[in-house]
């Protein structure tokens, strides 16, 4: 209890402190709008409802002139939620921008607070202890402020992309979420959860019918598969290295006085979902084709795919974490 104490009064303090620096970075970056070079901005408008519609399409805009360079500012720079924006999503503007030392020096020390934050907010396990820290704050979008600017240092070309999937998937061991479960539910009602006093079609009863499907598997893996909008890439290569693909929700910064040559780019295209199902036909699903629980998204692995024990951690990445970042 005292870690959680503890990790919450330290990430509170460290989004204030976020929200400082960054006032700070606006300044800079309006003071420094003539020295700015805005390779490419690309602008994609919010959905403005809580469910994604998966068979929508994505319009994109490239944004030019003084547009380009407030979109770029606002993007680097915004932690909290638009007017038009739903809860569920983030603000999205890819893109490339050239900025002076001294901004990129202060998006260093911003992305360390990001860093930091993130760290905290995963040291705090239960759903409302994280609730705690952000609702000390008003409108914030817990994705936007912990979602780090990429920095490339001395970038040749850069090809921006759609994943040709509409979906966000976690992995899980089934007897962990039975157990994380009935802890929401204690959470929520004081009592540990029974069948019993689950009044006839109500929303407990769901719930406690949801965990004893889930009991029957054991320590099988299972996944949470969920409808998001697509997600945004970028094959990136920098100076001799090899091409690696990148996370670009956010734009790209690189100090302008080192590469006196813009990138070659790649733009982002409108989505569009006909073309991304055919691009990804014929390739084996690793998902029954019906979920386990229809409820909580949840579906069990094929035959072929299917895993049990405990999760095998995945090694580190170069590339900037979906969980975050989309």
């Amino acid at each position: 209890m005292e870690l959680h104490l503890s990790a919450i009064s330290e990430a509170i303090a460290v989004v204030k402190q976020l929200e400082a620096e960054l006032k700070v970075l606006v300044r800079m970056l309006n003071d420094s709008r003539h020295r700015l070079r805005v390779d490419a901005i690309f602008e994609l408008e919010f959905r403005h409802e809580p469910k994604v519609d998966e068979a929508a399409p994505i319009p994109v805009r490239r944004l030019e002139g003084s547009d380009a360079v407030d979109a770029a500012i606002d993007v680097l720079t915004c932690i909290t939620m638009k007017e038009t924006q739903n809860a569920k999503e983030t603000l999205r503007s890819p893109g490339v921008v050239g900025l002076p030392r001294e901004v990129i020096d202060k998006i260093i020390e911003t992305n360390e607070l990001r860093s930091k934050l993130e760290m905290l907010i995963g040291k705090i396990k239960k759903p409302k202890d994280r609730r705690m820290v952000w609702r000390k704050f008003e409108a914030i979008s817990p994705k936007q402020a912990m979602r780090c600017t990429p920095i490339l240092k001395n970038p040749q070309n850069i090809n921006f992309f759609w994943t040709d999937t509409g979906t966000s998937g976690s992995r899980h061991v089934a007897s962990d979420l039975v157990k994380e479960w009935e802890e929401l539910f204690f959470e929520l009602h004081d009592r540990r959860p029974t069948m019993a006093d689950a009044p006839k079609g109500s929303v407990e009863e769901g719930f406690m019918t949801a965990i004893d499907l889930l009991r029957k598997l054991g320590h099988e893996q299972v996944a949470i598969w969920r409808p998001v909008k697509p997600h945004i890439r970028a094959r990136v290569r920098e100076g001799e290295a090899p091409v690696r693909p990148i996370i670009s929700s956010v734009p790209f910064v690189y100090d302008i006085d080192e590469c006196k040559f813009a990138p070659t780019i790649k733009p982002l295209l409108s989505y569009d979902v006909v073309t991304a199902r055919r691009k990804s036909a014929g390739r084996e699903p690793l998902l029954e084709k019906y979920p386990y629980i229809k409820k909580m998204n949840l579906y069990q692995y094929r035959e072929p795919h299917r895993v049990y024990g405990p999760l095998v951690q995945k090694a580190e990445s170069d590339s900037f974490p979906a969980s975050i970042d989309e």
